[in-house]
């Protein structure tokens, strides 16, 4: 069994500065008088050793008050959430602080939001949502680092089980059915036999369409941003949640060599693919199997933002227009590979390198590794010098100019210049006709 003293522990994971700000924090409490306690996700990672950069305060008194005079006191900045009675205080050196009243929560009905109540730690560990999640640590000074444990999430971190709190958990709350899955998949925990019994009747009871577009876009996101994908996605899918958030929502026939494929890539990307987004190109491999019509009602059930609705849509386009050509096996000059890949985000670019045959893969390496890099030595300025001026030309000539030195037909400045000056007398031939 761990040590109920959770001191060195939470040292452990927390950078100097997290852990210098509990210290304070805890004092702060102290000079208030009142309880004071860091819990959920912190204190599950410091019991697993594992690194953790979010620091969750409870209170049990008017959080934001207090949250205000840690401001002042730590030279800090507050903003406040008066709905919930929570705030985050930002300190110095990045450290960022959510800080809540300690309280009980009580549903309307199945996917609203809580009505809230102050109420001792206690019952504020209880309504939470799992119970390697329902444990807090003291940071007041008499006491630091006690461990409070009502719910026995650490005996279930010991065994590796995951287990709501009550019978009502995912009725309360069905974004709990995403989360369930996430820390499952995370954890390589077992569900406990009561949790999947629930979980799976309340996806059998479309708990989840319940819930807003933006709550279940911003569980999705969480899951589409860990280290490994494919987990909790294909549990979604077996256990139905997925068409609950959309009745056409399925994932690809291939999924397994995709997302196997697509985290090889992004672990180690090349090219302009260092700069994609992980939950964005996740989320595209996850819908690439949708018609692009079903793919669009999904984004308007998800509340999406228009950067996810263009990314969607470039790989539709990309599907119809362009994935024949670059698979094809006749001969594809270098600057039609480019042209074929230049206009695409790093995110759909991951994407077709996953899920790309041999010749269309070869192709993209090709293009991320050299292709894309390649410019012409002469500049705009410089073609303006030699005569041509500024508009559509301008752009065209730069644009053939990039594909002769692709194509090896000028390898040198002064290839380049014979090449814009002979450009510039056909034009002008051309215009005088």
């Amino acid at each position: 069994m761990w040590n109920r003293d959770l001191t060195e522990a939470l040292a452990a994971i927390l950078n100097p500065e997290a852990a210098e700000a509990l210290r304070d924090l805890g004092k702060i409490a102290d000079d208030r008088g009142i309880n004071a306690f860091v819990v959920g996700g912190v204190v599950r990672d410091a019991l697993m050793k594992r690194p953790c950069e979010d620091l969750d305060i409870v209170v049990e008194d008017d959080a934001l008050d207090f949250a205000a005079a840690a401001a002042r006191e730590l030279k800090g900045r507050v903003k406040k959430h008066r709905r919930f009675g929570t705030a985050i205080l930002v300190l110095g050196r990045g450290v960022k602080v959510d800080i809540a009243t300690s309280r009980s929560e009580s549903y309307a009905r199945p996917g609203a939001l809580p009505d809230v109540a102050p109420d001792p730690i206690d019952l504020d560990l209880r309504r939470r949502d799992f119970t390697l999640n329902a444990m807090a640590a003291r940071i007041n000074a008499d006491g630091f680092g006690e461990l409070l444990d009502p719910a026995g999430g650490r005996e279930d971190l010991e065994t590796g089980v995951l287990r709501v709190l009550h019978e009502r958990s995912f009725e309360d709350d069905p974004t709990r059915v995403l989360r369930c899955v996430r820390f499952a998949a995370r954890f390589s925990f077992e569900v406990d036999p009561l949790t999947e019994k629930l979980l799976q009747d309340a996806v059998d009871r479309n708990l989840v369409s319940t819930v807003s577009g933006e709550r279940i876009m911003n569980e999705i996101r969480l899951i589409l941003s860990e280290d490994e994908v494919w987990a909790p996605l294909e549990r979604l899918d077996s256990l139905g949640a997925l068409a609950s958030i959309h009745p056409e929502w399925h994932l690809p026939e291939k999924a397994p060599n995709l997302f196997s494929e697509l985290m090889t890539i992004m672990k180690d990307p090349v090219g302009s693919i260092r700069s994609a987004t992980l939950w964005h190109t996740n989320f595209l491999a996850a819908v690439s199997a949708i018609d692009i019509s079903d793919a669009g009602a999904l984004l308007d059930r998800l509340r999406s933002g228009a950067t996810l609705r263009s990314l969607v849509n470039e790989l539709a386009r990309f599907e119809t227009r362009t994935r024949e050509r670059l698979e094809s096996e006749g001969a594809l000059s270098r600057s039609s590979i480019y042209d074929a890949l230049v206009a695409l985000s790093p995110e759909t670019l991951a994407v077709i390198l996953a899920s790309g045959g041999q010749i269309a893969t070869q192709r993209i390496a090709l293009y991320l590794s050299e292709l894309e890099s390649v410019r012409p030595i002469l500049n705009g300025s410089d073609l303006i010098v030699l005569g041509l001026q500024e508009g559509s030309d301008l752009g065209r000539v730069l644009t053939d100019l990039r594909r002769a030195r692709l194509d090896g037909f000028v390898t040198s400045k002064e290839d380049e210049l014979e090449f814009v000056r002979r450009t510039i007398r056909n034009l002008d031939v051309k215009n005088k006709r």
